[in-house]
């Protein structure tokens, strides 16, 4: 009686805030299924009333609180995050025009030490001298070979004069629409394949019709789309509504898979795999976030239904 209402149960609306799921009470009006909003809102301000007497209540138990304190410390209060240094580097082949700074430098360190980084500084802080030096000089150091940059279509031009300031004596093959258009991709491809550049610099649209082997995207489409299956075996048969949700991205998915596999048909030898590239630079990262994923809630703004662009990048950095 004390934590449930007239139409959900203290164990109903538990379950309900465990799972992270959205509280709704419907009710029948002239033969019409509609939100029943009294019950709907003292539904939720009861579980509000249950998050909060839980918050007191964990810490009670004096034994219960000494193993959850315990068991914190062991997991997640245990580690001092790594500080990276890079004020030792020197940087042969940057142009003497180019002072870095410290936190440059560092970045440039964090890259060489860890590989996978995210450049998340503020504009106007150097994001792009950060990425071609990181790049120049893992690759002199031997870590990569044939570093890529992907950058928004009008960005091409800019990025490539900047890598030249940096790095005047640098070999730098640059793709545009225009260079990368269906007669020329062939020798583009060739080019980099053959070649040891330094670096390719690549427009997003550009990158994204670089197509892939069928035997690099299956397991990657099968275990996706095995995620979203067993998603919608979990779907009661009931709601009709989430069924079709999840059928329908299930579809979409698929599409998005064919396409890009699809998406090197017209000249059959252009696969990203015969590129060689070992480390991709995605300027702009926020361009490709939206992945598919599968949930229960809605929240507004949050779409679960990803982009052909971000899945494609996915699939690339899978490969490597």
């Amino acid at each position: 009686a004390e934590f449930g209402t007239a139409d959900r149960s203290p164990s109903e609306l538990l379950e309900a805030i465990l799972n992270s799921r959205a509280l709704k009470v419907m009710k029948t009006e002239d033969k019409k299924t509609v939100v029943d909003t009294n019950a709907t809102q003292a539904a939720n301000d009861m579980a509000t009333k249950i998050k909060d007497k839980f918050k007191s209540w964990v810490w009670l138990d004096s034994e219960r609180a000494a193993d959850l304190v315990e068991a914190y410390n062991e997991r997640y209060n245990n580690i001092a995050p790594r500080r990276f240094d890079g004020s030792h580097l020197t940087l042969p082949g940057v142009s003497l025009r180019f002072k870095l700074h410290q936190h440059q430098l560092t970045a440039i360190w964090r890259q060489i030490q860890t590989g996978n980084t995210y450049l998340a500084h503020a504009v106007g802080a150097g994001k792009t001298i950060e990425a071609i030096a990181g790049g120049m000089e893992q690759k002199r150091l031997g870590l990569i070979r044939k570093p890529t940059y992907v950058v928004p279509n009008h960005m091409l031009e800019q990025f490539a004069n900047e890598f030249m300031e940096l790095y005047p004596l640098a070999n730098v093959m640059g793709a545009d629409d225009e260079n990368f258009s269906a007669e020329r991709r062939r020798a583009f491809v060739a080019a980099a394949t053959l070649n040891a550049p330094d670096a390719i610099v690549i427009t997003q649209s550009a990158f994204e019709r670089i197509g892939l082997k069928e035997e690099s995207v299956a397991p990657i489409r099968d275990e996706i789309l095995a995620e979203l299956e067993m998603e919608l075996d979990d779907v009661e048969k009931g709601d009709r509504v989430r069924r079709s949700q999840l059928e329908q991205q299930i579809e979409a998915v698929t599409q998005r898979f064919d396409s890009i596999l699809g998406a090197g048909k017209k000249d059959s030898s252009i696969k990203f795999e015969d590129i060689g590239t070992d480390m991709i630079y995605a300027d702009e990262a926020h361009a490709y976030r939206k992945l598919d994923f599968s949930t229960n809630q809605k929240i507004k703004g949050i779409d679960p239904n990803g982009s052909r662009r971000a899945l494609d990048m996915y699939v690339k950095t899978r490969v490597l």
